[in-house]
């Protein structure tokens, strides 16, 4: 249970950097696709199926969780909202293939809850499946330094930082005493 909350706290310090920074996520809908995404992620984790599947399984619940989530939390009744925002996306997409600019803040808050979905499956299952815990800490890392660095507005990332490294320290000090369990257990 302790590394769940760590594994969550790793996504939500760049989540809510993001947010400081001025980012237009809606907080509202990033913060269930999180804590979703690491439960759904350790049921997978710790099921029986091979990564591929794992991985495509996540894949099409975290795009209609994203999906329901974001469009529950628009005005307006939730089959309108849900026909919105793929006539949003529509637009969106078309913009993108055809040299436009669209800065829609719900289609950005639609694809960094996507991504937000995927880090959470990769943490989750890099720290509960092959107990690779440098490849469940760098990608979230690489989010929140990258975020820090380009920032040059007056809010202070600091904190989100030093958040992210004191789970990151708790993390590598779990990971390590659960390798030094089984060596003590064998060598008594």
């Amino acid at each position: 249970m302790i590394a769940l909350t760590i594994a969550a706290g790793l996504l939500l310090a760049p989540a809510l950097a993001l947010n400081a920074a001025g980012w237009l996520v809606d907080m509202n809908t990033t913060i269930p696709i999180i804590v979703l995404s690491i439960g759904f992620s350790f049921l997978l984790a710790r099921s029986q199926y091979n990564e591929l599947l794992c991985l495509l399984i996540s894949s099409v619940y975290g795009a209609c969780f994203a999906l329901l989530i974001t469009a529950v939390n628009q005005p307006g009744g939730f089959g309108q909202a849900v026909i919105d925002i793929f006539l949003r996306l529509g637009v969106w997409i078309y913009d993108a293939f055809t040299g436009g600019v669209n800065q829609d803040p719900v289609v950005f808050t639609l694809l960094v809850s996507g991504l937000l979905w995927f880090l959470g499956f990769n943490v989750v299952w890099h720290i509960f499946r092959i107990d690779r815990v440098w490849r469940a800490i760098l990608p979230p890392a690489i989010i929140l330094i990258t975020n820090h660095l380009y920032y040059t507005g007056a809010s202070n990332l600091d904190p989100y930082l030093a958040f992210f490294f004191f789970l990151t320290l708790l993390l590598l000090v779990r990971s390590t005493l659960d390798a030094r369990e089984w060596d003590w257990y064998i060598n008594q």
